[in-house]
């Protein structure tokens, strides 16, 4: 469908496009892997021994994390691997890339016989050390690079490889006098020969793949290639007198381009430009090193990019500002979002719930969001719990995503766990895949979600996003995100009505696709103001629509009747619906606990609840069961059904419980 962009957002996704062509074109299919379960590694200070192994063959991870390669590894070799930038080198003491691989080689070889891939994590752009005093990956580049392993340098210094905050003089960040942050270029190709002499190393060392950390971080680089690069970036969008208009480039050849301040407020066309610039690069990056190069040495390599939400969508988080946004490819085309991975990652902080203050510490939106944004792709939000991981795993499950954990330290969990940690539900979830695959969304209402606007450097509307998400969720409706730039009737038809919290970022054709949705029956509630008049099948919620309750009644009110769960705030609904085997799933997520003990989850069990569900059209239910990971049989429940309602009570559970209507 058409996207109804301005011109200039036009101009951006054209050119985003132009500039991945050749990086997606007929690149490699992602490999045949659809994680349901990931253990971290050094990461988070697991260190990998004998104990670890006994512990993989207990939990059966679907994939783990082992390995630090690349830059980052490279930078901690002059010191004999001591941890030096945020992560430990295992094992300890080695003080060669060498003598690391082939310790990974063999303890790789004892992990898969366990049959679990080991996915190693790699710096694509971070480096550490200081370039004056010729520390860390100066260091090691210079003095100690290991050309038998690695083949000839790509470059004479490590200097000539890096970001450029001036011409000629390095960009560095965070840190002391001997071990700073310095960030390689993604745009110099000697960069990129560096990467790839690693990605082979690592793949000769019998690693199964790798998830790119700091995948994100390039910063404000003017050298020769990102200033050439740029400049054929703008020159290929906008024609000589817009360039002057718009940016005052008035000789596009001779212009010195300044992105070292971030702006605050909305930013000025040439930061979104550059951003945009930015992400495009990255992608591309990685499409060339891993993807295309990687893949040619071993087809099946398991890749995943490391990306962050900070600021967005969690329920702490009141930014309206793109300057701060971080969703580091919040500007990229919708068909080019994704490109070779197996799997979606974004760490998504929230260290710790509030109930007494109302915060439950959830992943609501952005799970939602990946989902609509992913489709069939697997993803997994990181929220850096410490110690409630049955919530978590629960909530990850209900959204359609992976669960992930750690062995043992301060990341894994509270005190309380059970011995060995993440076994029943890792279990619950190996032996219950057939509710876990193919499934699509049964939700009463589609919240959408104006993603268009970020071409413009506007975020203002992620305020009354994130207050009409957390009111539907709290009021227990089944809802999910719709993204405006792939949306259309088909899709929409799915969902009894749509949620507009930003009537103001519709285009032309948006409204377009609304209307055929509308005429088809659907519903629209628009929560601000709405150009010109209101169109038929629109409607306005009372005043105070945030506040508890409001907002759902008026989905209901419009919907002319929705699913119904006699649930407290602290549970979550979700819901799903199976075409092959005509089967509705209910997931419900319970986050009460007692937060009286720190370091301890403590859950409280849920009371049994009252689901009346809404069943699709000629839905006949035969038989209800309600599954729980504490429970190792599921309980069959009695039902009733009076046209499109389904209605049962469940029993008691403690964090997670999945009804299945067949």
């Amino acid at each position: 469908m058409k996207t109804g962009l301005s011109p200039a957002a036009r101009h951006m996704v054209l050119a985003g496009i132009c500039l991945l062509a050749a990086s997606c074109a007929q690149l490699p299919p992602a490999a045949a892997v659809r994680p349901r379960t990931i253990l971290g590694g050094e990461y988070w200070w697991t260190g990998m021994d004998d104990d670890y192994l006994a512990y993989l063959a207990a939990v059966k991870p679907d994939l783990i994390h082992g390995g630090v390669l690349g830059p980052e590894l490279a930078g901690a070799m002059p010191g004999q691997g001591a941890p030096k930038a945020i992560t430990p080198i295992w094992p300890a003491g080695v003080g060669t890339m060498a003598d690391y691989l082939a310790w990974w080689r063999d303890y790789g070889a004892r992990v898969r016989v366990l049959g679990i891939p080991v996915q190693a994590t790699f710096s694509l752009v971070n480096a550490w050390g200081d370039h004056e005093t010729r520390t860390g990956w100066f260091s090691y580049y210079d003095r100690q690079w290991e050309e038998s392993l690695l083949g000839p340098k790509p470059a004479a210094r490590a200097d000539d490889l890096m970001e450029q905050e001036r011409p000629g003089e390095l960009g560095r960040n965070e840190g002391s006098p001997g071990w700073y942050r310095y960030r390689g270029c993604v745009n110099n190709p000697a960069w990129r020969a560096v990467l790839k002499a690693f990605v082979r190393t690592g793949i000769e060392a019998g690693f199964d793949g790798f998830i790119t950390q700091f995948a994100h971080a390039r910063g404000n680089c003017v050298c020769v290639h990102c200033r050439e690069r740029f400049r054929n970036f703008l020159d290929g969008r906008y024609p000589e007198a817009e360039l002057a208009t718009r940016f005052g480039i008035t000789n596009l050849a001779a212009h010195v381009f300044d992105f070292t301040a971030p702006r605050a407020g909305l930013p000025k066309a040439i930061d979104i430009e550059a951003r945009a610039f930015t992400e495009v690069c990255v992608a591309d990056c990685f499409d060339e090193v891993f993807t295309r190069y990687g893949r040619s040495l071993q087809p099946d390599l398991i890749l995943a990019k490391w990306y962050h939400f900070r600021q967005f969508l969690g329920a702490d988080t009141s930014n309206r500002d793109f300057a701060t946004l971080i969703d580091e490819r919040a500007l990229l085309p919708t068909d080019s979002w994704q490109s070779g991975e197996d799997y979606i990652w974004y760490s998504s902080p929230m260290y710790d719930s509030n109930l007494k203050q109302g915060r439950l510490g959830d992943a609501a939106l952005c799970g939602r969001y990946l989902r609509a944004m992913c489709g069939a792709t697997p993803f997994l939000v990181l929220k850096y719990d410490y110690f409630r991981w049955r919530a978590s795993a629960g909530e990850a499950l209900a959204q359609g995503g992976i669960v992930f954990g750690n062995w043992k330290g301060g990341w894994s969990g509270g005190t309380d766990r059970e011995t060995p940690h993440l076994q029943t539900y890792f279990r619950f979830i190996s032996e219950h895949e057939r509710y876990l695959a193919g499934r699509q969304s049964h939700a009463d209402a589609g919240l959408l979600f104006p993603r268009s606007a970020f071409q413009t450097g506007a975020a203002s509307f992620l305020e009354p996003f994130r207050a009409a998400g957390r009111s539907l969720a709290r009021s227990a409706v089944l809802f999910d995100i719709v993204i405006d730039q792939t949306m259309n009737a088909a899709d929409l038809a799915r969902r009894r009505v749509i949620v507009v919290p930003a009537p103001e970022h519709l285009t032309a054709d948006h409204r377009a696709v609304l209307e055929s949705y509308t005429q088809a029956g659907g519903r629209v509630l628009a929560l601000g103001p709405v150009a010109g008049a209101l169109p038929t099948g629109w409607t306005v919620p009372e005043a105070g629509w945030a506040e508890d309750g409001i907002l759902a009644r008026a989905v209901a009110g419009a919907a002319g009747g929705i699913s119904r769960f006699g649930v407290p705030w602290t549970v979550q609904v979700y819901a799903d619906r199976q075409a092959a085997p005509h089967r509705l799933l209910v997931h419900l997520v319970n986050f009460n606990r007692d937060e009286s003990q720190r370091g301890k989850e403590l859950p409280l069990a849920a009371d049994p609840a009252e689901i009346d569900v809404r069943a699709p059209a000629g839905f006949r239910a035969q038989r209800v069961l309600f599954l729980t990971p504490e429970s190792a049989k599921a309980k069959k429940l009695k039902f009733t059904q009076e046209g499109d309602r389904v209605r049962f009570t469940t029993p008691g559970w403690l964090a997670y419980g999945l009804c299945v209507v067949e």
